[in-house]
């Protein structure tokens, strides 16, 4: 609807001595879209001027009220349908099939994860309704969640499931019986060591902090349990984004690439023998090219030096050779040119593929031109940095992206990034992916393939960690060049590069130095010779507790084969930082990280126990007798008003956020309606509540309210678990597909109308942590 400028009320009208009195018959209006008899609709005795105009500037409604809490997520919502709506709906039964694969993938990749047979069918029980030990993934992941209690030190945070944060004590033994010793802020608990196994969790921060706001008490585990349960509620929200980007991304549609005739001569072409996993890798990504109508999501996971960049141009090969073109990202300008090398040099026997380089380092005639010829369909193969990523770039017919080290983009790159990712196939090449990405990987969210070994005659880069002495750096440094070798002095700031600069000058004045940025340990040790990384420290009193675990991590892990380790490790250290916005670190601090991501694991092998089929707007019966009393001064104010009202039945049937800009518009331009039009647009907003919670009816009887519904109790108990209102979550109950609303007393239907409207709004806040399709 649109928003002219706002008309002021109407004038009162002036005093006269003589009064001219009037009968008529009140106007009629006709409203089928509402719902309401003719009968129904009666014109009250109209206000004056003064309420009216009043009426714009009161203080926020229940209606302004529940579009503010509810703006965020029918965008989110809307936003979500609108970048999908070109491929139509999902149907149900595809949706459930999707579901089902990602959970099997799961299942298998933790089992894998562990070194674990089983039956999968034995993960399925609920481990609340069997109250047993869950065998998920916490119980003996790589990962591990949960602790083993004679693994910390006294002083360290713990999260025990059912009581809370507290701090570890001591393990001490009683009639030979090991218990923990845990402080709470009200006493000290001691629990058996191997029930302790089972319940406790580190309590670790995103954004590397350790310390809990306050720790729990045992004699109120009311208050953990509203923090527990934020977590969870958090958890599934987060759950049900990865699904529907994963559900809509399976309604993008394209055709399988034909089988090039020329890839078993390129292949023969490559210089090694294949490793198992990088031929295991060829695989995967050609049946993701040749066999799937979906376009491809792979990440492919190795070591520096693994042949990730092969697995890359085989399938870069496939796309060009179809007509399509394929652009390649990488973070840096030096690492954009060692691809732009490699690939020129591996498509030198097939001059039609046209290869270029584009970073923000050329000269605006030379990018110019390049733009040109990749508009044109001129270029094959787009080599370069995240200035790929302008709106000045146009393709021609781009099929294939290939990210290289995505964790060292931008934000407003990676989201760039991702929405290629809904029409073209992506690859990312890693060798330690962000957290989210492995997290993926791991779950089944995404497909992975892992190169983990290495190639024939390849050795692995030796890590020191030390303090710092100049004596020591200049020894590593003469072995490095008394062998031939070449040396990268990486040093943190740009303002202490002039300074190591001279000290090296004067150390080592017969020998050859440049200044580059941003080189690192990965570009080390990338042939058959043994290479080595030392990594100095000024003064280790000064190192957080993070870094020194950091690197420890790195130096540990020096083997090959090792990144995918060191990525792994470096989730428990830094609290999985990179998947968590401002608000979800919020709500992992309820918890801590361990058992936030205890939760997500859980809530990911169950997703598709928490779905919700929404039933038509239409369909949904409301058995409430509503009698609209509009008065005449504010329909003669309402332009067209006969029109307005059935275009607000119209914004309600078609979604939330249609019917939120609606009210808003009409507000803007009337100002705040009076109470009976707000009655009619509570009735609105009910009735598409309801339709969206899966209700289908709602039938008073007495002090009870009926709520015929397609929603499964867990969906209930997630729905009332998220409920901010403790008298309306009391009220409900659930069985046999009907939601129960005990009230006190019986309530006439205005206010009636009034509970519904506030106890659905409050059960909307579940909305965002269902899946709907």
């Amino acid at each position: 609807m649109s928003a002219p400028t706002p008309r002021g009320p109407p004038s009162p009208a002036p005093h006269h001595h003589a009064l001219l009195l009037l009968r008529f018959r009140p106007p009629v209006l006709l409203l089928p879209a509402f719902g309401l008899p003719l009968a129904r609709l009666r014109l009250a005795r109209a206000p004056n001027a003064t309420a009216t105009a009043a009426a714009a500037s009161v203080a926020p409604d229940d209606i302004s009220q529940l579009n503010y809490r509810l703006r965020s997520i029918a965008r989110r919502r809307d936003a979500a349908a609108t970048a999908a709506s070109s491929a139509g709906p999902v149907d149900p039964a595809q949706a459930e099939a999707y579901l089902r694969m990602i959970r099997d993938q799961q299942r298998l990749g933790l089992r894998q994860l562990r070194g674990e047979e089983g039956d999968a069918d034995a993960e399925e029980e609920d481990e609340e309704e069997r109250g047993g030990r869950r065998k998920g993934v916490a119980a003996g992941s790589s990962l591990g969640h949960r602790v083993d209690p004679r693994e910390l030190e006294p002083g360290e945070y713990v999260v025990h499931k059912k009581v809370g944060v507290g701090k570890f004590a001591c393990i001490s033994a009683e009639d030979g019986v090991d218990y923990v010793f845990i402080q709470y802020a009200d006493a000290m608990a001691k629990l058996a060591v191997d029930q302790a196994a089972r319940m406790l969790y580190r309590y670790n921060l995103p954004h590397e902090k350790k310390r809990p706001r306050n720790l729990s008490k045992l004699n109120d585990p009311s208050t953990w349990e509203k923090r527990r349960l934020k977590g969870k509620l958090a958890v599934q929200k987060m759950v049900v984004n990865l699904m529907e980007l994963y559900l809509q991304r399976m309604r993008q549609k394209r055709p399988p690439y034909p089988k090039p005739a020329g890839m078993d001569e390129f292949a023969a072409e490559f210089p090694y023998e294949p490793t198992p996993d990088q031929s295991q890798a060829f695989i995967d990504v050609d049946n993701d090219l040749t066999e799937r109508e979906t376009p491809m999501d792979r990440l492919i996971c190795g070591d520096v030096g693994f042949g990730k960049t092969e697995v890359a141009m085989r399938a870069i090969f496939t796309v060009v050779s179809a007509g399509y073109q394929a652009m390649v990202l990488a973070p840096t300008v030096i690492l954009a040119k060692q691809h732009y090398d490699t690939m020129s040099e591996r498509f030198a026997n097939y001059p039609h593929i046209k290869i270029a380089i584009f970073s923000g380092a050329q000269s605006k005639d030379e990018k110019d031109e390049i733009i040109t010829m990749i508009r044109n369909g001129d270029l094959h193969i787009i080599v370069g940095t995240h200035a790929l990523l302008t709106e000045r770039m146009a393709y021609n017919n781009l099929g294939l992206l290939v990210v290289d080290e995505e964790q060292k983009f931008g934000v407003q790159q990676k989201e760039k990034i991702a929405s290629y990712k809904s029409s073209i196939d992506v690859l990312t090449l890693s060798a330690t992916p962000i957290p989210r990405t492995l997290y993926l990987a791991l779950t089944g969210f995404r497909d992975a393939s892992l190169m983990s070994t290495p190639p024939p005659e390849r050795v692995a880069v030796k890590t020191y960690v030390s303090a710092f002495s100049k004596e020591r750096a200049l020894s590593a440094i003469k072995f490095e060049l008394q062998r031939g070798g070449q040396v990268f002095y990486v040093v943190p700031r740009i303002k202490a590069i002039d300074d190591v600069l001279q000290f090296l000058r004067d150390s080592l004045p017969d020998v050859p130095i440049a200044v580059a940025h941003g080189k690192l340990r990965g570009r080390v040790g990338r042939s058959g010779r043994e290479g080595f990384a030392y990594l100095f420290y000024t003064d280790k009193s000064l190192l957080s507790s993070v870094a020194t675990d950091r690197l420890g991590a790195i130096e540990e892990h020096s083997d090959l084969g090792q990144g995918f380790h060191v990525a792994e490790k470096d989730m428990g250290i830094r609290g999985f930082g990179s998947l968590f916005g401002e608000q979800q670190s919020g709500d992992v601090a309820n918890v801590g990280v361990d058992l936030f991501f205890d939760m997500l694991f859980d809530s990911l092998s169950k997703v598709d126990q928490f779905c919700l089929m929404p039933v038509p707007y239409k369909d949904v019966q409301l058995d409430i007798n509503i009698s609209p009393h509009l008065s005449s001064e504010y329909i003669s104010y309402l332009e067209n008003p006969v029109e307005l009202l059935n275009e607000a039945a119209k914004a309600a049937e078609k979604d939330l956020w249609t019917l939120i800009q609606f009210t808003e518009d009409l507000r803007r331009r009337y100002g705040k309606e009076p109470r009976d039009m707000e009655l009619l647009l509570k009735n609105l907003y009910v009735k598409r509540m309801a339709a969206d919670l899966g209700i289908s009816r709602v039938h008073p009887s007495g002090k009870m309210i009926l709520m015929k519904t397609n929603m499964n109790k867990k969906v209930f108990r997630l729905m009332t678990e998220a409920m901010t209102s403790e008298t309306y979550r009391n009220s409900l109950s659930y069985a046999g597909k009907e939601i129960k609303a005990e009230l006190l007393v019986s309530l006439p239907d205005t206010l009636l109308l009034n509970w519904l409207f506030h106890c659905l709004s409050d059960c909307y806040a579940v909305i965002p942590a269902l899946v709907k399709y």
